[in-house]
């Protein structure tokens, strides 16, 4: 017989600001070093040079410190209720 999952928070649950912010931190923790290691490989296969590769690595974060414009994977036909 199979119990039910139960979850620290439902779908529409915030956790307090201490432990979000931690996750939050987390996230970035393992997010940073991943897009430099990237950044960083795919610089040096595109052969750039000193400033090139600064700001290549800026060019591929700044979609997420903007809050990033991608268009939603799911499209405008679905149901956010």
């Amino acid at each position: 017989m199979r119990h039910p999952i139960e979850l620290s928070y439902g779908v529409d649950d915030w956790p307090p600001w201490l432990r979000g912010l931690l996750y939050g931190l987390q996230w970035t923790v393992i997010f940073l070093p991943t897009v430099m290691i990237v950044s960083s490989i795919s610089s040096e296969y595109l052969a750039l040079q000193g400033s090139e590769k600064v700001l290549f690595f800026q060019r591929i974060l700044d979609p997420y410190r903007r809050g990033h414009d991608f268009p939603d994977p799911l499209g405008a036909s679905i149901s956010y209720s």
